[in-house]
């Protein structure tokens, strides 16, 4: 490969790596790293450029920018995955690659038609491929989320018991006979945060039944503690009772609810049967799901089931 070959790859990686770097500050300006629908349409249009920039030369050289436009956003966000820095949703990542090949290989096709001269069909295919792009992200995103965001469970759960930020002990052996909803969450955690008002909307919903209850529990590492907890609540404040995990009394990383239930990170729904039994996990936040309206669903027919 000729030096000069290999400096349009290089530049053709440069802009993937833009369009990454787009992603990231999409994130950035709404605070919530787990909203597929517009990450879907950013992704898209910054592949998109990135593969009708991509330096050019004959066909095969077209081809071979445009496979290092998509690497060159792809490989740094498996890196950040990895490292659980952003992009920790596998299927939000699966989304964002399939986006990301997509999109220039769409661009790259574009290119190929105005380079035969005909503009107009490059530019008709290119407005409908954007178009149809938005509407798989906010058409069939929210429906895809909402399938994979729960994981059914069937087991016993053994008994734990942890203290409200105001020092009351709140023990699972009381909810016998009442379907239970643990929501776990940290102050330093942007999806929880984003999930706390869905959380507050089904909160207040079943506030009045006496076979439900609703506890938020803070997971209590990551430098979260009761006094940082409080602090945080007078901010922005929850429903109902909060209780968080005490991870230095358990001597582990989780405390002592967090290693019966299962608990490996936040935000975590555990929903438990009328029997005490775990019946479903809710793992992650996305704002493309409707989680108020799935869990209530979710919460009526475990009490339709008796």
């Amino acid at each position: 490969m000729s030096k000069g070959s290999a400096a349009r790859i290089a530049a053709s990686a440069l802009l993937g790596l833009g369009a990454l770097a787009l992603v990231m500050a999409g994130f950035i300006a709404t605070q919530n790293h787990q909203d597929i629908r517009p990450m879907v349409v950013v992704a898209y249009v910054g592949f998109f450029i990135a593969g009708l920039l991509s330096p050019g030369g004959g066909a095969p050289l077209n081809w071979a920018g445009g496979v290092a436009a998509a690497l060159g956003g792809i490989l740094p966000a498996l890196a950040l995955s990895y490292f659980h820095v952003a992009l920790t949703d596998h299927i939000f990542l699966a989304v964002y690659v399939a986006v990301a090949v997509a999109a220039v290989s769409m661009a790259i096709g574009a290119r190929r038609l105005g380079s035969g001269g005909r503009r107009g069909p490059a530019i008709a295919l290119s407005s409908l491929a954007l178009l149809a792009a938005a509407g798989a992200a906010y058409g069939l995103a929210p429906a895809m989320v909402e399938q994979f965001a729960y994981a059914d469970a069937n087991r016993a759960v053994a008994p734990f018991a942890v203290q409200t930020l105001d020092g009351a002990t709140v023990s699972s052996a009381t909810w016998r006979g009442r379907v239970a909803v643990i929501s776990y969450w940290a102050t330093w955690c942007t999806p929880c945060l984003a999930e706390m008002p869905e959380v507050a909307a089904v909160q207040r919903k079943y506030e009045a039944d006496p076979r439900v209850v609703i506890l938020a529990v803070n997971a209590g590492y990551g430098g979260d503690t009761a006094e940082k907890a409080r602090a945080f609540l007078q901010r922005r404040p929850l429903e109902g009772a909060v209780a968080i995990d005490d991870i230095k009394a358990a001597g582990d990383k989780r405390g002592e609810a967090g290693r019966s239930l299962g608990l490996k990170v936040v935000p975590t729904l555990f929903i438990l049967d009328r029997a005490g039994r775990l019946t479903a996990v809710h793992t992650g936040y996305d704002g493309a799901e409707h989680l108020a309206k799935t869990l209530s669903a979710r919460i009526d027919r475990l009490l339709a089931n008796g």
